[in-house]
Parts: C-alpha cells; structure tokens; sequence
C-alpha cells in the first residue's frame, strides 16, 4: 500500500464511509420503505475515516500495522505536542506584535542614555534589544503588523523592520573598541537558533495542514454523497407527485362533490324539519276546536308578544329575517315543484290520489303563502321607515355622521327582499318613496289650478310656470344623482350577494342586467313618464295651456318653453 512507503503523501482510503452507503442501499432493495441518509450518520462515519487515515499514516511512519485499528489522536504524544508548540507559537507571536513599538524603541536609544555600565554590559543590552528587534522580524513582518491584520504600529517602526537596517543597528550599539568577532558569533547563533526554531514552526504547520487537507476532503465526500442522495430522493418524488398527480385530482375533484352532496343533504334535512314544523301548525290550526285561524300577519310583524306568538322565532324575530326569507323562498320552490309534477304527470299515483296528503300539502301551502306575504309587508314597512328617518342626507364613508341615512341597514333588508319575486314590490315601494319624499312638486301638483282663466292669467301663469319648470329639471338631476348613488351602494351589493348565494349572478326579469340598473331605470320611467305627473306628462299641459289661451304670441311662448327644456 502507498501509506507503507510514502505515508506522509497518502492519499485517504475511504472505508466507513462506502460501507454506510452499501448497507443503506441494501436495506432499500430489501424493504419496501427507503431508508433515508441523514447528514449526521454520514459524518460520523467520515470522522471514522479520518481518524482509519490518521493511523495508517502513523502506521507507516513508526512501521506498526497495529496502529491502523488503535490510533486516536488523544493518544499520540506526538500530535498533542504538535498543538502545544501552535499554541504557543501563536500566543507569541501576539505578545510581540504588541510589544513590538517598545522593542523597536529600545533599539533606538541612544548611547548615552545608558551611563553606569561596562562597554561588555552595554554590548550584551544592545545585542538583547538586537534579539528581540530580530525576532520581531521574523515572526511579525512588516505585512502581517498592517492594519487588516489586526496590528497597528506607526511608519518609523515600519520601516526598521528591514534586514540591512537591522544589521546596520547590531554594529551600531556596539563601541569602537570592543571585539566585534564575538558580537558577530553570537548574532550567528541567535540566527540559527531561530532559523531552528522557525523550521520546527514549519514542519507542525505542514503537519497540521496536511492532517487537515485529509480531513476536508472526507469530509466533503460525505456531504457529497448526502447531497447526491437528496437529489436523488428529491427526484424520487418528483416523479411520484408525476405519477400520482392525476390520481390525487381526481380524488379532490371526488372529495368536493361529496362535501357538496353533504352540505345539499344537510340543508334538504333543514328544510324538511321546517317543513314539518309548518304542516304540524297548519293541521293544528285547521283542527282547533273554536275554527280560529293563526294571526299570522301580526305575528310576524310584531304586533303580538314574542310568548304569544305560535309561529317559529324564525318567522317572528327581525333579526332571523334573512334566513326566513330564504327558507320561505325554499318552500315555495317545493310547492311549485309540486304543482308542476302534478300538470307535467311526473308525480307519482300515491301522490296523486293520497286524499289525506294533498290535504296537508295544500294546507301547508296556504300557510307558506301567508308567511310569506306577511315577512315581505314587515321587511317592505321597516325598509320605508329606515329610508324616511335619514331625511335624504347621504354618508357613504366608514364612519356616517350622526343622522345620516343608515345605508347598511337599508342593504340587508333590501337583501332579503330580493328573495320574494325578485324584489319586484321592493322596486315599485322605493320608487314610491323617492317621487313622494323627494319631488312633492311634481307628483302633488293640482293641474287644474295651473289653469288659466283668461289673457292676463296665461301669461301671469306661463312665466311662473316656465320658471317653475327649469326649477324643476335641476331638481330631478339633483336628486337622481344621490339616489343613483343610493342605489348602487344597497342594490348593487344585494345583487352581487344574492348572486353569490346561489353560485352566480341573480336571475332576474332585465337577463344578465344588473340589480342596481334596474332600480335607477325604473325610477327614470317613473320620474319621466309616469302619465299623470311625470316631466312628460307636465310638458305636454304645458304645451296644451298655451293653445288653449289661442294668443297671438302662441309660437313665441311654445319656442321659449322648448329653450327651457332644452337647457
């Protein structure tokens, strides 16, 4: 093997590490469940090839195979003299770099500043300082003193760390008459003293470097064989999420439509149970003993005590309003459907000729029909009543002022409206209530008062009239552009809400119009063509008072009446 003749330069055999591999492997080929490599299994084996290489170095070094299978690093003499010497090496090195101004210093003094001393004394100081400067020299070079080092000395010390002017320094301190030879063998000695002690210094640190280099390369084959196996395993599951990807949407798509057979299930068990609560309290009263029939209209309504009532709290309490509207929606659609089996004949004969069932059937539907009329009378007067207390005074910020209309009280009712035919009857009332609120001049006008009596009464009248009638155009764009406003914050929302409620858009009779469209047309139609009192209706008497007067003028007033209505 190449560790027996060259075993400082030998490669790293691997040997731990292959063999977690195989054996991993091996148990994946056996199982049917991967077993997964995990980083730290793959590193302890590399620490056990590390320390496999570090004694077939040894092995090779002392020729003793033994140490191959005994070697530990806590063990060897050799290696924790190694790491003393580093230390210490470093620790020195540290302790010169900061002494070194000093040093370089005391190299510098002058001649005279030693007075006392023998000229032999004054040679061994000054070869001590010299020393000292050249170590200094050696193991803090100039680049290593620099400030990315971590060590700071000024220029001048800088610039005496250079060889001749070391040597230039050693004969300086030295008198004239004292025997150089001698100085010269001693600093000769310091050298190799050094160069020895430097050369120790280079060999643990090729040692140590070495021992490393071995170290980071096991090492990294073990991170290399956890990343390739990861990339592996990723790829696995890519491939599996491939292959089964087809299959786990089928199962979403499969799981959806049983949640939505289960919601459906639970909202028909609901309605069912509603169901049978009103046939049960239809049937008792149809059977009471004194022939009494439910006040149902004021039992919804709240005229009655919430105690007193025999309808469901559903039914009576203003703030199930919602849900009661679409639960009666609901049971009119069972008795539609019910209706329309029995004409199409896709009703079956039990159905068909069970007396006693279409009995409870039918009157279950009288009192469905009742409750209906009478939550959509409640929810029509609480809308008109909500609507005359703002007084027309509109805030559609996060905070309304105090007074304002309240919009989103308006919205709610106007949501639950819309489940009673459409909200028909909850466009004709709002419409109602803004050409009585909001135009008492064109909608409570007398026409026959407006009627001239003679000459001078027409024109008196025509002028005033004129006037009145342009008067009476800014007020209708005034007003329909806070209602249309109006309207698109309480209808435009119910629309998209009801729409929601019953997976798209709300059907209703304008098509694929929205809800908000058709409110702002039907107060248009009514505020322009309403026969009796629309702005029509009011041009045309105008027109026709001016032909009956007959005047010669007639044309003139006719024109000027047009201007008005043109500007």
């Amino acid at each position: 093997p190449g560790f027996r003749q060259r075993p400082e330069q030998a490669d790293p055999v691997l040997y731990y590490l292959p063999r977690l591999l195989s054996k991993t492997n091996n148990n994946n080929t056996d199982n049917d469940e991967e077993v997964l490599l995990d980083l730290p299994s793959l590193l302890n084996a590399a620490q056990d090839d590390v320390r496999l290489h570090r004694g077939r170095v040894q092995a090779g070094l002392k020729k003793d195979t033994r140490l191959i299978r005994t070697y530990t690093l806590e063990k060897d003499p050799n290696y924790q003299e190694r790491q003393t010497r580093l230390e210490e090496r470093l620790t020195m090195v540290q302790d010169m770099a900061n002494d070194s101004p000093d040093i370089l210093g005391k190299l510098q003094e002058d001649k005279a500043s030693v007075k006392g001393k023998t000229q032999a004394e004054m040679a061994q100081m000054h070869l001590l300082h010299w020393q000292q400067a050249l170590e200094v020299y050696v193991h803090c070079p100039p680049a290593l003193l620099s400030e990315t080092g971590g060590n700071t000395i000024n220029d001048e010390v800088k610039k005496e760390l250079d060889w001749s002017t070391l040597f230039e320094k050693l004969l300086d301190g030295i008198p004239e008459d004292q025997d150089i030879s001698m100085i010269l063998a001693q600093a000769s000695d310091m050298c190799k003293g050094l160069v020895k002690q430097c050369k120790t210094f280079v060999k643990d640190a090729s040692q140590n470097v070495s021992d490393m280099e071995a170290s980071y390369r096991i090492r990294l084959q073990a991170h290399t064989e956890f990343a390739r196996h990861s990339l592996q395993v990723v790829g696995q599951i890519e491939d599996q999420f491939k292959r089964s990807g087809r299959a786990a949407l089928q199962i979403g798509q499969q799981l959806e439509h049983a949640e939505l057979k289960r919601s459906q299930c639970e909202a028909a068990s609901v309605l069912i149970r509603r169901w049978w609560a009103l046939e049960t309290l239809a049937e008792a009263e149809e059977n009471s003993e004194d022939g009494m029939e439910i006040n149902v209209m004021d039992e919804v309504c709240g005229n009655l005590p919430q105690d007193d009532c025999q309808m469901d709290a559903l039914y009576t309490a203003p703030e199930n309003s919602l849900e009661a509207s679409r639960t009666l929606k609901q049971l009119r659609a069972v008795v539609r459907s019910k209706g329309n089996a029995a004409a199409t004949g896709t009703a079956s004969k039990a159905v068909l000729h069970d007396k006693a069932a279409q009995r409870r059937f039918d009157l279950t539907s009288s009192l469905i029909r009742r409750t209906s009329e009478a939550l959509e009378q409640r929810l029509l007067g609480t809308f008109e009543l909500v609507y005359q207390e703002g007084g027309g005074a509109y805030d559609f910020s996060a905070k309304p002022r105090p007074g304002s209309m309240d919009w989103r009280e308006l919205r709610s009712l106007a949501q639950a409206l819309l489940l009673f035919d459409s909200g028909r009857n909850l466009h004709s009332r709002y419409v109602d209530m803004v050409v009585q609120s909001r135009f008492p001049e064109l909608f409570h006008h007398n026409s026959q008062a407006s009627t001239p009596k003679n000459r001078a009464d027409a024109e008196f009248n025509m002028d005033a009239t004129r006037s009145k009638l342009s008067n009476l155009f800014h007020r209708v764009t005034d007003v329909c552009t806070a209602e249309f406003e109006l309207i698109a914050y309480v209808f435009g929302s119910t629309s998209h809400a009801h729409g929601e409620a019953h997976g798209g858009r709300s059907n209703e009779a304008s098509g694929s119009e929205e809800m908000a469209l058709i409110v702002a047309r039907a107060l248009l139609q009514r505020v322009i063509s309403d026969p009796h009192n629309g702005l029509q209706a009011r041009i045309n008497d105008l027109l026709s008072s001016i032909d009956r007067v007959g005047d010669f003028d007639a044309g003139a007033k006719k024109l000027d009446t047009f201007v008005v209505i043109h500007e």
